[in-house]
């Protein structure tokens, strides 16, 4: 009776310990990135910023990607002190990805007046690893930003826009309602020809000979653009996913047409935001960053591409400038307006719930002639509503809601963290080290030290029962 009890404890234990493991499958650790002070281009700016006043608005967060987010708003009163107009170029960096660009909310206003602005994409930022790793370095000097940008058309080193090429397109029908595995064999010498596939899902390589599938169900097109020498195909059909089983439930038609390759590309990179997401802006931005990756692409794939390369590229987090222009009269003042979307970094990788932390650069300030009066607000939301940690002093000045002054500009950027409670406890910080430990297997890790305590504590209840009996 005794070992059935002792049994029946553990397996309880046991249990409630492999439902933790599952009900906290979610990273420890989720990287936000900084948010940026506006910038003057010009290192001698004739412009003084008399007043900035910065909102951080995360009320209304969608708990989006394992943080919170929201908005950021900073509002500069700006001052021509000179009696000569000047027309003022501005720049505001920003870490997005291309596929988010749509949803950041962005913008840029000018005495109330939306301004027209360009948008250069930049290098990529970010771990693309474990989501226990923290970013190795999230410091961008101003030099180097403005230095990315460049109004040259991006010149391809295994490609030419101006260049001709054949598209193949398949149009396939599968002739049952069995799925069907479309397959087309070529070789080709990636010395002198160039690949580039839409629609097919797989891939396999032996020295210059390719084999490319796509699963189907139901009609279908699949193109093949070919710039170099012409390729023979050898087309199959098969009725397993292991390309053994041959079928003949099948057809197709091929359509050769040539065209030219930047007209095919433009079409290419259409369709690919159509189906797969992303902004249908900045188109010419857009192509640019598609070439840059077709490029790099056919190095790595040596003369072959497809979609999959390329959409990768979408995803990446990456520094993004807007640059824009507004003037100034002399003798004059202007009120300046940016507003976007804020993800905060999500970190639970030292407590026990997460802590939600903010960053704001603000040294590229110092370019212009003077900056004085900084006012912030923080507006935090339910989830997160103490703030525990910052890098200047804040005063709470209404139910989730802190304000901080500055005369002048801190001698460090400004970084805040957010917490559930109001205090971040010794527990806290003893549960937060484990998952930083063990990550995922934090509650099975836990679990088992209970379990061996429970045994060892049982053993000894019985070896002191024994004794007494």
């Amino acid at each position: 009776m005794k070992k059935y009890v002792c049994f029946s404890i553990i397996v309880l234990i046991l249990s409630f310990s492999t439902q933790s493991s599952y009900g906290n499958s979610g990273p420890v650790y989720w990287t936000g990135y900084p948010n940026y002070e506006l910038m003057s281009v010009d290192d001698n700016s004739p412009i003084e910023v008399t007043r900035e006043t910065l909102e951080f608005d995360l009320t209304k967060s969608e708990k989006s990607s394992f943080t919170i987010s929201g908005t950021v708003k900073a509002a500069y009163q700006m001052r021509n002190t000179t009696e000569v107009d000047h027309s003022v170029q501005m720049a505001f960096p920003f870490i997005s990805s291309v596929n988010q660009l749509d949803s950041e909310n962005i913008k840029i206003s000018a005495d109330g007046q939306s301004v027209p602005y360009e948008i250069y994409f930049g290098d990529v930022v970010g771990n693309h690893g474990s989501p226990f790793q923290e970013e190795s370095s999230l410091e961008f000097e101003f030099s180097d930003i403005v230095e990315k940008i460049s109004q040259k058309t991006y010149q391809a080193k295994h490609f030419t826009l101006e260049s001709k090429g054949t598209l193949y397109r398949f149009q396939v029908r599968p002739t049952s309602e069995e799925r069907i595995h479309f397959s087309v064999e070529f070789q080709f010498n990636p010395q002198k020809t160039k690949v580039l596939t839409y629609g097919f899902d797989r891939y396999e390589r032996s020295e210059d000979k390719i084999r490319i599938a796509s699963g189907c169900m139901e009609p279908q097109i699949l193109e093949i653009f070919v710039m170099g020498e012409d390729l023979d195909f050898n087309v199959q059909s098969f009725s397993d996913g292991s390309l053994e089983e041959k079928t003949d439930l099948f057809d197709y038609d091929l359509s050769v047409q040539e065209i030219d390759f930047k007209n095919y590309f433009n079409q290419y990179i259409e369709t690919l935001q159509m189906n797969y997401g992303g902004t249908v802006r900045y188109k010419p931005q857009i192509f640019e960053l598609y070439c840059k990756a077709l490029d790099v692409s056919f190095v790595r794939n040596e003369g072959f591409s497809s979609e999959h390369d390329l959409l990768e590229q979408g995803q990446y987090q990456r520094i993004m400038t807007f640059i824009y222009t507004v003037d100034f009269p002399k003798q004059s003042e202007k009120s300046v307006e940016v507003s976007y979307s804020t993800f905060g970094t999500m970190d639970k990788t030292k407590t026990a719930k997460p802590i939600y932390s903010f960053q704001y650069i603000l040294n590229p300030a110092e370019h212009w002639k003077d900056f004085k009066d900084l006012s912030v607000k923080i507006l935090t939301p339910k989830e997160a509503p103490y703030l525990v940690d910052s890098s200047v002093s804040f005063e709470k000045t209404g139910e989730r809601e802190y304000t901080a002054f500055l005369s002048s500009l801190p001698d460090q950027d400004l970084r805040f963290s957010l917490y559930e409670d109001e205090q971040i406890t010794l527990i806290d910080r003893t549960t937060g080290k484990l998952y930083g430990y063990f990550g995922y297997a934090t509650p099975v890790v836990v679990g088992g030290i209970v379990i061996i305590a429970a045994i060892i504590i049982l053993l000894s209840f019985s070896r002191m029962i024994k004794k007494k009996e």
